[in-house]
């Protein structure tokens, strides 16, 4: 299922970072931020090793005993 915000525009249900963090809580809501996951992040285009604005300095970490340590976004090309 994806959730439709626009006509042309969608975000997945699942984010490529956050589905693999310890802090995540549910669609785009985590502990780090108070509002949604900002859209950057939930889709991968920023995975939050780095601190982040609003982030309350929590940033991505593996969900304890996961096999997934990392956030899973490919590799950016120049």
């Amino acid at each position: 299922m994806i959730t439709v915000i626009d006509k042309g525009h969608s975000i997945p249900p699942l984010s490529p970072v956050c589905s693999f963090c310890r802090h995540f809580a549910d669609f785009r809501r985590c502990a780090a931020f108070d509002g949604e996951i900002p859209l950057d992040i939930w889709i991968g285009e920023d995975t939050h090793e780095q601190p982040y604005p609003g982030d309350h300095g929590i940033q991505f970490e593996p969900v304890p005993g996961a096999k997934v340590t990392r956030p899973q976004v490919p590799a950016k090309t120049a």
